[in-house]
């Protein structure tokens, strides 16, 4: 951390790095106000934490760099602590239960039901956001409602058994892909509606003809419990396309652009 301080002090002042000491302090070396500003947006151009507060309190450079360096240490045990909870531990038990296993067990052959899968298939269960859940409300009452569809034409060049497995990949890591949205009638008024991550590689759906698999995936819309994302691969005899249908609840604009 001291060198690249040692480094961002030298690009913000204008001066040669090995002129810089670790006891140095940044305003007898020819630092100012205005100075430490731009070294705090250089440091956020690095993809670094550094704030004007920090140069002022911690002007000499080892200081500085020890301070970062506790910032970031104890950021990282805050993340730890922070880390993704257990299985199924943000789906809260009714506190009137008589036995909460058992409880438990029929709350999950419930939702495996409605999911049309083994209960050994659900990998977790945890409440919508409000937003999902006003998203899908809408929904269930209009099936077409806040359904994206994408078709992107494949290149002769992409292999398509490599093509597919990327995307099983990436839905083995994202669980937002493998999600599905209900509402359990028997606890409606205690939960609201839940999302259900599904274990299992990704269904694909095959077609040659590109304008009637939209017409019937359109016709399809999503429904509670069912995927809220969907893959076609579209394969005529002179190109190939991706359809990828989704649920506005798994993605918004700013990550659909990624």
């Amino acid at each position: 951390m001291e060198q690249r301080l040692r480094d961002w002090w030298a690009e913000t002042l204008a001066i040669a790095p090995d002129t810089i000491g670790r006891e140095d302090d940044f305003f007898q070396v020819g630092g100012d106000s205005v100075a430490a500003m731009r070294m705090v947006a250089l440091s956020e151009a690095r993809e670094h934490h550094l704030t004007v507060a920090d140069i002022f309190q911690h002007p000499i450079l080892s200081d500085l760099a020890r301070a970062l360096e506790r910032r970031a240490m104890e950021n990282t045990e805050k993340h730890t602590e922070e880390a993704d909870p257990e299985p199924f531990a943000l789906w809260q038990l009714p506190e009137d239960t008589e036995s909460h296993l058992c409880a438990f067990q029929q709350r999950l052959a419930r939702v495996a039901q409605q999911c049309d899968v083994a209960v050994e298939d659900i990998e977790d269960i945890y409440p919508c956001t409000s937003i999902q859940e006003g998203l899908i409300a809408i929904t269930a009452h209009q099936p077409t409602a806040y359904v994206s569809r994408q078709v992107y034409r494949l290149g002769s060049s992409i292999d398509v058994d490599r093509f597919q497995a990327a995307w099983h990949t990436l839905a083995t890591v994202t669980p937002i892909l493998r999600t599905r949205i209900l509402v359990d009638p028997e606890e409606a008024s205690q939960g609201g509606s839940l999302q259900v991550v599904i274990r299992g590689p990704l269904v694909w759906h095959h077609s040659t003809d590109l304008d009637q698999y939209v017409a019937a995936d359109e016709a399809q819309g999503i429904q509670l419990g069912q995927p809220l994302v969907r893959f076609a691969l579209i394969q005529h005899p002179n190109e190939r396309f991706l359809v990828w249908t989704a649920h506005h609840s798994v993605y918004d604009g700013w990550s659909a652009a990624l």
